[in-house]
Formats: C-alpha cells, sequence, structure tokens
C-alpha cells in the first residue's frame, strides 16, 4: 500500500532562513519538521500528508512563526508556497 502524499515547496523571499514544519489540524498529534529554506532560495521539501487537513508554519531564527489556515491536498499534488518578504511573522 501506497501512503498518500503531496509535495510543498517554499520559496523564500525573507532576508531570513525559515524552518518549515506541518501539524495535522483534525488531531492532537505533534509537529513534523520538513526542512530548511535559506533567504531568497526555493526548495523542495519533505512530502507532506494528502487528503487530510494539516497546518503550515514557517519558522524564522528569531522565533516568530507564520501559519497558513489548515488545508488540505491531493494526491501527488504539488504546491508552492510563497512567503513574501513582508511575511507578518509573530512571536
Amino acid at each position: 500500500m501506497q501512503a498518500a502524499l503531496a509535495t510543498v515547496s517554499v520559496e523564500n523571499r525573507t532576508a531570513s532562513a525559515l524552518a518549515i514544519s506541518f501539524r495535522d489540524a483534525a488531531r492532537a498529534r505533534g509537529v513534523v519538521s520538513i526542512g530548511v529554506v535559506p533567504p531568497g532560495e526555493t526548495r523542495r521539501l519533505a512530502p507532506v500528508p494528502a487528503a487530510e487537513p494539516i497546518i503550515l508554519t514557517a519558522r524564522n531564527p528569531d522565533g516568530g512563526t507564520l501559519q497558513l489556515p489548515a488545508r488540505s491536498f491531493t494526491l501527488d499534488e504539488q504546491w508552492l508556497w510563497v512567503v513574501p518578504a513582508d511575511a507578518p511573522f509573530r512571536r
């Protein structure tokens, strides 16, 4: 049986490296780190679950976070998250 996975890439337009992670939106499970994206670069990250809602988070070196609303990906979907230079990171 093959796992239901999707691919997330991140285009980091900020001046800081971003640590990207996700957590399951429907169940109280831990945070899963899927990669780090240097400033000004685009990286394809580790696969994420498809067909179940997850919450993606970017964390900068100061501890600020940028969190997307919960969303589900389709099987084999390839999705690009563009993090703008002026993204509102919260502490």
